[in-house]
């Protein structure tokens, strides 16, 4: 098997868990993005959307139960956007680390 084949055979994203003492020790399990998910969120970005918008966007794509069904709906995005920050930017944190997008920002810092 050739090297293209072999890349292409690997589809399986990585996921993290986070535990959230915020909400009585619930199990986030945090998942990778694909590249059409990074796709519709750069789309939504693009759109005149806050830029908080993406964040729960990608909050809402990447939270996941411990069976790897999605927790939240498309629709919850308001629903997010009312809840106290801190347990959400926690999530929104890992989403960004598991997507290797903190690296990025942590370099240009330096």
């Amino acid at each position: 098997m050739d090297a293209r084949n072999k890349i292409l055979q690997f589809k399986k994203v990585k996921t993290e868990i986070v535990k959230m003492e915020e909400w009585d020790d619930l199990e986030v399990h945090i998942q990778g993005l694909t590249g059409r998910q990074l796709d519709s969120i750069m789309s939504s970005a693009k759109k005149d959307q806050a830029d908080t918008d993406t964040m729960f966007n990608l909050i809402i794509l990447c939270s996941m139960d411990e069976k790897g069904n999605k927790i939240f709906k498309d629709d919850d995005l308001e629903v997010l956007k009312d809840m106290p920050l801190g347990p959400v930017q926690k999530l929104g944190t890992k989403c960004l680390e598991i997507n290797g997008f903190t690296s990025v920002a942590d370099k240009k810092k330096n």
